[in-house]
């Protein structure tokens, strides 16, 4: 039991670069993510959501789930999810493309989170959530 939650720890921090003290929204894929969203927002002359812990708390326990099974699905609530994007702007650019997953995005939510998680096949997994 105790090699499986130090594998899973490791896991974490060499697929998302945190610890778990590190918070989410400091994680480099996720603010890439933020990031994409701000600029397809301001771009609509939408205001910035707030990239929200909690949210991101969310999404990344998502996003590790679907890794984990190597499995992507939705998990229900306010979530866009994604996979085999290179990276988090390609995944947001995706949901953007996306007449479903664009409403969340450029919906009247005021926080967001973010989360992404590399699965054993080497895709990456994406997860958003929106409030």
């Amino acid at each position: 039991m105790m090699k499986r939650k130090l594998f899973a720890l490791a896991c974490l921090i060499l697929c998302t670069g945190s610890t778990p003290s590190a918070p989410l929204t400091e994680n480099p894929r996720i603010q890439e993510m933020y990031s994409a969203s701000i600029q397809y927002r301001s771009q609509a002359g939408l205001h910035a959501q707030h990239l929200d812990e909690d949210l991101c708390k969310i999404a990344q326990r998502w996003a590790n789930q679907m890794a984990a099974q190597n499995m992507m699905y939705h998990g229900g609530g306010e979530q866009v999810i994604g996979r085999g994007y290179a990276n988090g702007t390609a995944c947001v650019q995706g949901w953007i493309n996306s007449p479903g997953h664009r409403a969340f995005v450029m919906g009247g939510s005021t926080r967001c989170g973010f989360g992404c998680q590399r699965g054993s096949n080497g895709q990456w997994f994406y997860a958003g959530v929106y409030r």
